[in-house]
């Protein structure tokens, strides 16, 4: 009976070391998993210092201009549109005079 607890002591030993090998590796496995993040973490903060701040003030800039170039295009709209307006109020009235005229005239051709 000691030649199978003899062989049992020494299987269960075995399985003890390889799960001492297996939580090693575990272990180094998460330990080379945090150094990846933390690796990965810091390119993403330089990329963003270097290129993207660098690209957001270009950005702002145009998009500062896109608005002023916008502003200007609703005052000239604004400008026109009034403009328009007043020669359309005076368009309207010649016309008017045109058709009394053209009224008085024909009435007065008939009265002869």
């Amino acid at each position: 009976m000691t030649a199978n607890l003899a062989t049992t002591n020494l299987l269960l030993g075995i399985l003890a070391g390889v799960s001492v090998l297996e939580a090693l590796v575990i272990i180094g496995v998460a330990f080379g998993a945090w150094r990846l993040y933390q690796r990965t973490t810091e390119l993403v903060e330089t990329i963003e210092a270097r290129h993207i701040a660098a690209v957001s003030g270009r950005v702002n800039a145009i998009l500062d201009d896109v608005k002023d170039v916008t502003e200007r295009v609703k005052q000239e709209a604004r400008w026109a549109g009034a403009v328009r307006a007043k020669w359309q109020i005076k368009a309207r009235r010649a016309v008017g005079v045109a058709r009394g005229l053209r009224v008085v005239v024909r009435e007065m051709l008939h009265a002869a």
